[in-house]
């Protein structure tokens, strides 16, 4: 329940406030469980004019009231959206857990104890594959304010440590060689170098961490990318939020985890008829860049970058170079 209204609460704040940063906090007393969300923007309009509807904040409420908790969210005086949900822990987690308040790492684990137990209806989970280990995690996402609150919704969980947390795909190799994680959760959409291709140069590097790709986009021909370069899972950023919880721990132990339909679309996606070289020059020309801004990239002449836009155009069966792209990019051969 908290992992929901971390999610309302963040999903909020993108749609109505043009804030920068968000504060995500996690209190327990022993008795109950406080998430506290804060931006520092300003509001467009009131995230819960519609409190009865069937999902959002109106739901929320009626979920959290019905274990006897309650949600507080929307608009301050200052404009800031903010959201407090709290949540009764329950006895039985309680039992499980270290004495409530206790400060610094001590304190954040009891926190995490508590509120899984609670999302598990009061009962002490069970992990199929033998004794909870903790799991190190390296998060690579560019937008700021939603690699905080995968930073939050991963450390909800006990045996989940985030030990590096980056914001382009350049640097997701040298953090993962200092920090040497278990898993490495990335944005396909990086800024630097894509997810994919941090992902293999990953695998070179440091073939003991499994790779985990979120993409909004379930486009076939990315899966099969994803595959060339080793990827362990692939998980669309629509799914639900427990769902990356389960997808870390399976990646962790070496098992894959990939949506079955977007599997069987991969199947019968047709292979890609581009060269490397050609994926690269259609990249750029994705990104605008002319045939002189190409060549000088690539160290070509502009009459080869010329030739090998004709021969794409001619491979795709595309009308133009724009075409091309659009062919492609549908496919996923390029990000």
């Amino acid at each position: 329940m908290l992992a929901t209204s971390l999610r309302e609460g963040v999903t909020n704040i993108l749609r109505h406030s043009k804030a920068q940063t968000c504060v995500i906090s996690v209190e327990s007393d022993g008795e109950t469980v406080v998430l506290r969300l804060v931006n520092d923007g300003v509001a467009g309009q009131r995230p819960d004019r519609s409190p009865h509807s069937g999902s959002g904040l109106g739901n929320l409420r009626t979920r959290l009231a019905a274990i006897g908790g309650g949600v507080e969210a929307g608009v301050r005086e200052d404009g800031r959206f903010h959201l407090v949900a709290r949540a009764p822990a329950h006895p039985a987690a309680a039992a499980h857990t270290p004495e409530a308040g206790g400060a610094g790492r001590g304190g954040r684990r009891e926190i995490r104890g508590l509120t899984r137990a609670f999302r598990s209806g009061g009962r002490t989970p069970s992990w199929s594959g033998g004794p909870m280990l903790s799991v190190k995690i390296l998060l690579a996402e560019d937008v700021h304010m939603i690699r905080g609150a995968l930073v939050a919704l991963l450390e909800l969980e006990p045996d989940f440590s985030v030990v590096a947390a980056v914001d382009r795909g350049d640097v997701v190799v040298e953090r993962a060689l200092e920090t040497r994680p278990d898993v490495a959760v990335l944005d396909v959409d990086l800024p630097g170098v894509d997810g994919l291709t941090a992902a293999a140069e990953l695998h070179e590097r440091l073939p003991g961490c499994r790779t985990l790709i979120l993409t909004s986009l379930g486009r076939p021909g990315t899966l099969r990318r994803a595959l060339a370069a080793h990827v362990t899972g692939f998980l669309l950023k629509d799914a639900p939020s427990d769902r990356l919880a389960h997808a870390v721990r399976s990646v962790s132990q070496g098992q894959r985890v990939i949506d079955p339909q977007l599997a069987l679309s991969a199947w019968d996606c047709p292979d890609n008829p581009l060269s490397p070289r050609e994926l690269e020059v259609l990249r750029l020309a994705a990104q605008g860049a002319d045939a002189a801004e190409i060549a000088g990239t690539l160290y070509l002449s502009k009459g080869t970058v010329r030739n090998y836009l004709t021969t794409i155009v001619a491979k795709l069966n595309a009308r133009n170079r724009i075409d091309a792209v659009r062919i492609a990019e549908e496919a996923g051969w390029i990000p």
